[in-house]
């Protein structure tokens, strides 16, 4: 696996670095490296998207920005299909994207020679990072940032009524409405749909549980009207000892685009990502 040298060195800022590595599937996947500490060892911590997103949705940048500010390094990356990673979009491919953290980790490890502490992600991003600490628990500090729990709802909500009846016939494309790039054209499959639904977060969560070696933070915004602040909930009573944040302030959305709520995340994300 192999980085990317194109260094942007910010007067006023930290050092954020382009980098490239591969996933087991043999597909380069695009991030951004930002530097606090120069150090071997350092501590970094691995930033996720949603749903059809990018490295630079939500408000990951600015949680980089704070990461490096409590001298935390960050990784923050497309998954597979996405922004400028190779590959297909996938409404569900949850196990691949699981596969993608697998890919950062050890990117970081063996080629950054970082120690990596935290695992952060956004919407569906939220559910990728609590199925990966699920399967395998070796990092120590995750936050679930807005994460669906009933991953049966969503779908008609999202696609209409009728979505399962239009997918029994065949791909159906379907316009995803992105906060920062406007209406985005995907393909959605019946195969998807039925992965989507299948997967289990209680599980997930139950497995995080037993295991005691991931200490959970949950956000989300009480304004939220794509995933219900009640999913957050479900989560933190699903981990006894987690912790649970429900941003009230204005702004608290899907995508805390509002201020002073997105600062209250960043904030909280970052105090609880730098105890480890």
């Amino acid at each position: 696996m192999a980085a990317a040298a194109a260094e942007n060195h910010a007067e006023d800022g930290p050092e954020a670095e382009p980098v490239t590595f591969t996933n087991a599937a043999g597909l380069r996947l695009a991030g951004t490296f930002t530097r606090a500490d120069a150090a071997p060892g350092a501590r970094c911590v691995i930033l996720c998207h949603g749903y059809a997103g990018t490295q630079d949705d939500m408000r990951l940048p600015d949680i980089a920005e704070a990461c490096a500010a409590a001298g935390l390094n960050s990784l923050r990356f497309d998954f597979r299909g996405n922004g400028a990673s190779e590959g297909t979009f996938r409404f569900a491919g949850f196990d691949g994207e699981v596969e993608d953290i697998t890919a950062a980790k050890a990117f970081l490890e063996r080629e950054l020679r970082q120690r990596v502490v935290g695992l952060l992600g956004h919407s569906k991003g939220g559910d990728v990072v609590l199925l990966y600490s699920a399967r395998h628990g070796d990092i120590s500090r995750v936050v679930n940032v807005a994460g669906r729990f009933v991953m049966t709802e969503g779908i008609k909500e999202r696609f209409g009524a009728d979505i399962i009846a239009r997918l029994e016939a065949g791909p159906v494309q379907v316009l995803a409405n992105h906060p920062k790039r406007g209406a985005v054209r995907l393909t959605l499959t019946l195969e998807d749909v039925r992965e989507r639904m299948a997967v289990d977060i209680a599980a997930a969560c139950a497995a995080i549980a037993s295991g005691a070696r991931v200490s959970l933070l949950t956000v989300h915004g009480a304004g939220d009207r794509t995933i219900p602040p009640r999913d957050a909930r479900l989560v933190a009573a699903a981990v006894p000892g987690s912790e649970l944040r429900v941003v009230e302030a204005p702004g608290a959305d899907h995508n805390f685009t509002g201020e002073p709520a997105g600062g209250e995340l960043v904030a909280a994300a970052v105090e609880f990502l730098g105890r480890g």
